[in-house]
């Protein structure tokens, strides 16, 4: 029986990365890797190399497991896309681990990084507001609102009593948009600004609103809207 011709090609890259570390490897190599994992008894190169095709590198691939054009990748399969979307979100796990362990989100950059590893990718929009203590210390990040593309309605009864529950000092909305378009709607301008009004009367600051997308963010604060 003649033997396939990747026969002993995944013990050899196996060892390959175990002997010499990721940087031995080229980026379909890194794919191939883990897609032996989602993906039994097959040649995975051609499924590696035509993900790299689509999205260009590895940061693409991952970015993308949300998308409808990933399942267009044949031999790609439900068993594949959970198992790289597991490893995308245990990275988000680890990156808002590392913001509470420092705990301050006192600059936009934090904020932002924040956001993305929390909620793009997502296929709808998702309303959050983080709730920091009087030293913008991350006391908690509670989900506001659920919708689906183009539809997040901002609530500002719920995130008063969300900011009088967890006894926050200030508040950040962050919201996705997964067109990609992180331009604010009128709906969001002047509900962000009604809100404004209404936590400073109880004390409580609103110190921005962001939206953010894959490639992109919007920023209330720096664009003067509060």
């Amino acid at each position: 029986m003649t033997k396939p011709h990747y026969y002993g090609h995944r013990e050899r890259l196996k060892k390959k990365y175990f002997e010499k570390g990721i940087e031995a490897l080229n980026e379909y190599e890194i794919l191939e890797l883990l897609l032996f994992y989602s993906i039994p008894r097959k040649d995975t190169k051609k499924v590696a190399k035509e993900l790299l095709n689509r999205f260009k590198n590895i940061k693409g691939v991952f970015e993308n497991l949300f998308s409808e054009e990933i399942e267009k990748v044949h031999g790609f399969g439900k068993n594949s896309l959970i198992f790289l979307r597991i490893i995308r979100d245990i990275f988000s796990i680890i990156e808002k681990q590392k913001i509470f362990e420092t705990k301050k989100l006192d600059n936009l950059e934090k904020v932002i990084k924040y956001a993305k590893v929390s909620i793009t990718g997502l296929k709808h929009e998702e309303l959050r507001v983080l709730c920091l203590n009087s030293k913008n210390e991350i006391i908690d990040d509670v989900v506001v609102e659920k919708g689906i593309i183009n539809e997040v309605y901002i609530y500002p009864r719920k995130i008063v009593e969300i900011a009088i529950k967890k006894n926050a000092t200030s508040l950040i909305l962050i919201h996705n948009h997964p067109s990609g378009n992180v331009k604010p709607s009128k709906a969001d301008i002047i509900l962000t600004k009604k809100l404004k009004e209404i936590l400073n009367a109880i004390n409580v600051t609103l110190h921005d609103h962001i939206i953010v997308s894959q490639n992109n963010f919007y920023s209330f604060k720096l664009e003067r809207i509060i």
